[in-house]
């Protein structure tokens, strides 16, 4: 990587493509550059295309770093080349991980941008167990949504945003195996065009947002979670719900209490991390799954899926109160007694 080889190409930046005022040169290669901060998670892009700039900037403002941030970074360098012979622009996308993807379309550049953060971040983040799974919160109450594509994860994600619950992620769950605490991830959720009519009844904006196209997915659209509420966001989550979706249109939504044991299993099957942690990942994951009430939930209509959950919540947030309320009674009993103990011994 030299600078010659990411020089500007003879782009100009213009006024209506970015915001020349939030526009940064890298020193060292003279390209655009956009920082951002997610969570635990630094992330510089270069670039030497404007445009590419603006795609990524439109779709992370709500995350962006004035400075250069400390702790884990990741590199993502995306350079568009012309071929001398045929004329044809392509972009080449690149990071630490050593995976590089080369694109035509400049629709397909800001996913592949994810795709190399997101594997930077499963093969080189310390510190963190790390499962694929959605986090939100709503008062003291964190939820953890494990799953894959297809299961349903996103759209609930989107419509509990709306409803009050507080963003953390939509792709990692970041275990800090010293406290089980969840760090945020808050990168944009990206929402199929499946999704889009149930959504927009939601009262979400999404036929404003710019369409990307991924290669597992189709036509996508990023969409911040600061978009869905301005104040979304959230800096720590502790959790105390996990609950498993099952995509099911044609059912109607229900709960079913899972046990804690066959809970962890499921957990695990979704552990990016688990051949670097090992033993370590199977206990995190058995203290997460013992701190949360655990639930299977078949999914179908949103208001009542998102209504279960809420239901589920408010199950959670007793069941804590009441297990401070018997450890504080229970405290109480042996300060009692040891009180009569020193009485008698007097």
């Amino acid at each position: 990587m030299t600078a010659l080889s990411l020089s500007i190409l003879g782009d100009k930046i213009s006024p209506s493509v970015i915001d020349q005022a939030d526009a940064q040169r890298d020193s060292a290669t003279g390209c655009l550059r956009f920082n951002a901060q997610l969570g635990p998670v630094a992330v510089r892009l270069l670039t030497n295309c404007p445009r590419v700039y603006a795609d990524y900037a439109r779709v992370n403002r709500s995350l962006q770093a004035n400075a250069e941030a400390t702790g884990f970074c990741t590199t993502v360098i995306v350079e568009k080349r012309r071929s001398w012979r045929s004329g044809i622009v392509h972009y080449h996308i690149s990071g630490e991980v050593e995976e590089r993807f080369s694109v035509r379309k400049r629709a397909r550049v800001v996913p592949h941008i994810d795709g190399v953060i997101n594997l930077s971040v499963a093969r080189h983040l310390p510190d963190y167990v790390q499962l694929h799974a959605a986090v939100l919160q709503r008062g003291d109450v964190g939820l953890v949504i494990p799953g894959g594509p297809g299961f349903g994860k996103t759209t609930v994600t989107a419509a509990l945003i709306k409803r009050g619950w507080n963003y953390a992620s939509d792709e990692f769950a970041l275990i800090d195996p010293q406290t089980i605490d969840l760090a945020p991830f808050p990168k944009s959720l990206s929402i199929k065009p499946g999704s889009v009519a149930l959504l927009e009844r939601e009262g979400i904006d999404i036929a404003n947002l710019r369409r990307f196209h991924r290669a597992d997915k189709g036509a996508i659209r990023c969409l911040p979670a600061t978009n869905i509420r301005p104040n979304a966001l959230v800096d720590r989550v502790t959790p105390r719900l996990i609950v498993f979706p099952q995509l099911d249109g044609n059912a109607e939504p229900s709960l079913r209490e899972l046990p804690r044991g066959l809970a962890a299993m499921n957990c695990l099957r979704r552990c990016f991390n688990f051949g670097r942690w090992g033993p370590i990942a199977m206990e995190t994951v058995a203290r997460l799954c013992e701190r949360c009430s655990c639930y299977e939930l078949t999914t179908g209509d949103l208001a009542k899926t998102c209504e279960l959950i809420g239901i589920a919540a408010d199950s959670a947030a007793c069941e804590r109160n009441n297990n401070a309320e018997q450890v504080s009674s229970a405290t109480s009993h042996i300060d009692s007694a040891r009180g009569k103990r020193a009485v008698v011994s007097a």
